[in-house]
Formats: C-alpha cells, sequence, structure tokens
C-alpha cells in the first residue's frame, strides 16, 4: 500500500474519532463534553417545547370547536345541539306521560293556554330540564369525579342498547336517531350526565347525607337555627283520660314490669284504639287547678318578661304536670321538643310524629309550630279546645294546651342523645342543600347563540333508546 493511501485511511479514521493506531475512541476533553451537554438539553428543550406549544394548540382548537358547538354552558359542563337533543326528546316522552291528555300532535301543542300555547310552556319546560341537568353535572364536577367503576357501567349500559336496538351497528344507530337529531355518541355523553345527574346527591352529601356535617358544617349550623325550634308542649285532657285496668279497691292492676295495663277498644274504622273513660270530679278538679295555675303564671310573664323565677316555676310545673298525667314520660315531654319548620313537616320530616306518641289523640300539631315560629323564645301559647281559634285546629278530646317556646342550645343536631329527634337532620340539609346549590348554578347557566336554533317541541318524542338502568 502506498504511502498516500495509507495516509488518506488514517485520515478518514481520525474523521471519526478514531485513533490510527489503536482505533480506540478518542477521549474528549472537559470543555467540549460540556458543550455536548448542553447542546442536548437546548435541543431537548426546543423539542419538548414545540410538542407542548402544538399540544397546547390543537387542545385549544378542540376547546374553542366545542365550545362553538354548545347550545348551553357552565363552567367546564357544555351541551352540544346533539346531546340537547337526546336529552329533549327522552325528557318529551317524560313529558306527555305524565301529562293528562298531551300528545305528540300539532293540536296539543297549538293548544292556547292563559300565557302563549301548550308547546311554548313545554320549550320552557324543556329549557329548565336541560339546564338542571348542566347544573347537576356541574356541581358532581366540583366535588366529585367518575370512578373506573362508573365508566364501566355506562360504557356497559349505552352499549347494551347499542346492541339490542341496532344490533351492535352505530351506523345502524345512527340511522335510526337521525329523526330525533342525535347519534350514538351524542346518546352515550347524554347518558354519561344523565347518570351523574342521578348521582350527584350521594357522591358529593354521602348517602343519607353523611358527609354534611364534615364537609357542610356551616351550612348545618345555618339549617339548624334557620329550621328548628325548641319547645316544650302540655297537653292536658279536661274531659276523660285513658282507662286502665283496675281491681275491686280502685287501684290500679300491673304487669310484670310494673306498668299499668291499657285497655283497649275498637273505632269506626275498625282500629285498635286505647279507650278512654270521664274523669271523675275529683280528677276534673284537679287538673282545672292546674290550668288555673298555668295561665296564672303565662300572665305574669307576658307582663314581666325577664321574671327568672316566675319562668323557672312555670317551666317546672309544665314538667310536673306531664310526669303527672303522662303514663309513659318521655324525655321530650320534660326536657321539650325539637320541632321543624311548618314548611318541612309534612313533607321531610317525622319529628312531630314524636308529639302523637306522647299525646294519643288527633291533635292539630301543625296549628302549635306555626304558632310557636311566630313567637320570640320565652313566650308562650296556649289555647283550649272550643276556644275561637284557627278552623283547623280539631280534636277527638277536650284539653287545653300550653306551648312553650324555649331557649334552644347551639348544634343540638350534632348530639347523639337527641337522636330521636335529628335522626333525619343530615338527609335534610342534604336535600335543602342541593337544592339551594342547582338553583344557584341553574341562574348561572349560560344559554349559547346556537340555543336560539333549537325548538325543543319540534324534537319527536323518544320513548324507546335510552338506558332504563345503570
Amino acid at each position: 500500500m502506498s504511502n498516500k493511501n495509507k495516509n488518506k485511511k488514517d485520515t478518514k479514521k481520525v474523521r471519526y474519532g478514531f485513533n490510527s493506531t489503536n482505533a480506540k475512541k478518542q477521549e474528549s476533553t472537559p470543555e467540549e463534553s460540556a458543550r455536548k451537554t448542553r447542546r442536548i438539553i437546548i435541543i431537548t428543550v426546543c423539542v419538548v417545547l414545540a410538542l407542548a406549544i402544538l399540544l397546547g394548540a390543537v387542545l385549544g382548537i378542540v376547546t374553542a370547536v366545542r365550545n362553538a358547538s354548545y347550545v348551553m354552558k357552565l363552567d367546564r359542563v357544555g351541551i352540544d345541539k346533539g346531546v340537547a337533543s337526546f336529552l329533549i326528546s327522552l325528557y318529551k316522552y317524560e313529558y306527555i306521560a305524565s301529562y293528562s291528555g298531551a300528545s305528540d300532535s300539532d293540536t296539543f301543542w297549538n293548544k292556547a293556554r292563559v300565557t302563549g300555547t301548550e308547546g311554548d310552556l313545554f320549550n320552557y319546560e324543556a329549557t329548565e330540564y336541560l339546564k338542571e341537568i348542566v347544573a347537576a353535572n356541574a356541581l358532581f364536577d366540583q366535588y366529585a369525579e367518575l370512578t373506573s367503576e362508573d365508566k364501566k357501567k355506562i360504557n356497559l349500559a349505552t352499549k347494551e342498547v347499542l346492541n339490542f336496538k341496532a344490533s351492535g351497528s352505530e351506523k345502524t344507530f345512527n340511522e335510526k336517531t337521525a329523526e330525533f337529531g342525535f347519534n350514538f355518541d351524542d346518546f352515550k355523553r347524554g347518558s354519561e350526565m344523565i347518570y351523574k345527574a342521578s348521582v350527584v346527591a350521594t357522591r358529593v352529601f354521602g348517602e343519607g347525607g353523611a358527609n354534611m356535617q364534615t364537609m357542610f358544617g356551616d351550612w348545618c349550623n345555618t339549617f339548624y337555627e334557620n329550621n328548628y325550634i325548641k319547645a316544650k308542649i302540655l297537653i292536658i285532657r279536661t274531659e276523660d283520660t285513658f282507662a286502665y285496668e283496675m281491681d275491686e279497691n280502685g287501684d290500679f292492676v300491673l304487669n310484670e314490669k310494673g306498668e299499668k295495663i291499657p285497655i283497649y277498644e275498637t273505632d269506626a274504622g275498625g282500629n285498635k284504639i286505647h279507650a278512654t273513660r270521664p274523669l271523675t270530679a275529683e280528677e276534673k278538679s284537679e287538673r282545672l287547678q292546674y290550668v288555673t295555675e298555668l295561665k296564672s303564671l303565662e300572665a305574669a310573664l307576658k307582663e314581666n318578661p325577664n321574671a327568672t323565677i316566675t319562668r323557672n316555676k312555670f317551666n317546672n310545673l309544665l314538667t310536673e304536670i306531664a310526669e303527672k298525667y303522662n303514663e309513659n314520660v318521655t324525655s321530650a315531654v320534660k326536657d321539650g321538643y325539637y320541632l321543624m319548620r311548618k314548611s318541612y313537616v309534612d313533607e321531610k320530616s317525622g319529628t312531630h310524629e314524636l308529639i302523637t306518641t306522647d299525646y294519643t289523640g288527633k291533635l292539630n300539631l301543625d296549628h302549635i309550630v306555626r304558632e310557636l315560629y311566630s313567637r320570640d323564645e320565652g313566650e308562650i301559647y296556649s289555647y283550649e279546645t272550643g276556644a275561637a281559634i284557627a278552623e283547623d285546629v280539631k280534636s277527638s278530646f277536650s284539653y287545653v294546651c300550653f306551648a312553650y317556646r324555649m331557649e334552644k342550645p347551639e348544634g343540638a343536631y350534632a348530639d347523639s342523645t337527641l337522636e330521636h329527634f335529628f335522626w333525619d337532620f343530615n338527609s335534610l340539609a342534604a336535600y335543602f342543600l342541593y337544592v339551594d346549590l342547582i338553583k344557584e348554578k341553574i341562574s348561572d347557566v349560560e344559554l349559547k347563540k346556537k340555543w336560539d336554533g333549537m325548538n325543543p317541541v319540534s324534537i319527536p318524542m323518544n320513548k324507546d333508546i335510552y338506558v332504563a338502568e345503570f
């Protein structure tokens, strides 16, 4: 080999970092290594930044497109035309099914109302329904998130509908739902929103409101202060009393527990009730003396509400009489009842059942509670049957009632010894908090420009394509 060729070969090896004599990789100097490391870092950072910018741009475009398609939106929750069409078509079926004489026909929708038409009313109701769905989903996203089990449940449920209604074909499904204005993707997203709306209260507030006192303590205090009172209620029967078995000497017969044995009878409806007997002249006189004494103390307190001694005497006398004339004296009779505001009584609270347990017989407790709520703590309300009071006050027996609104302690709802009064407090507090939060969020739902092109009443009724149960 010539020197010329040999030199060329050696030069080529050196050019790629090898020594011509031992073919080992040449060692870089510290300065060269540092420059090389900095160059790699700079290139890597540039690549990452470029990818981030590109991804951000893509996500921004996706978000912008999605936002542009929404017909209504709140926070990060939005409904586009397809999802809205699915929800409205389903709501329309439920609406008509619950409306006597309704049908999905022009004849019905064009029927005049005092204001507008039946179609106008439906459009309003459907709009409010969608707002509520959006609001409930926004509340869900604020406090919770779908678990893997939730996602699996929704996915299986929607696929089951796809299989049953369209033999597993999305194309067939979309052809069937085209008349309603939604496709399978809209159906899945709408079904997820329905699912969230159906579980949001439990996820946020816990089963039966179990999370209320830990997560929403301030609300619980406010709910308690605004909606509960404490009161002693004494009913003194003035004509008759409950009948118990007695021996030939006129003494009560006691069972093995040392309790008096009630005498029962059957009422007109065939129900077994505790029988009564007329009061003796002596018994009646004693009771009326108590009534006179209580009325005297009540009058004195009206003249001087700050008379502590008089107030304590009145309070103690209520307890004394209750213990004397009630066969099964509960702590509520002696210490007072916790009662809810009238507007919640009938539908939501079973608290008043405690009073009817203590005072068997027909009493109008709503009237008593209403009167107590109109008074301040420390004030007394009294009446007797036959007096000129509210027409709805009726009774199956003659009595005098003394109701005393007591000072209410703080946080009594959290006292385990008072659970018989507050067994439903958490669920009630959760229910009314949910109502308040949803109302607030509904008012913030934004109707987008695309909503102007929606006419809910024109969307056909959908009675077949929905998830029956998740």
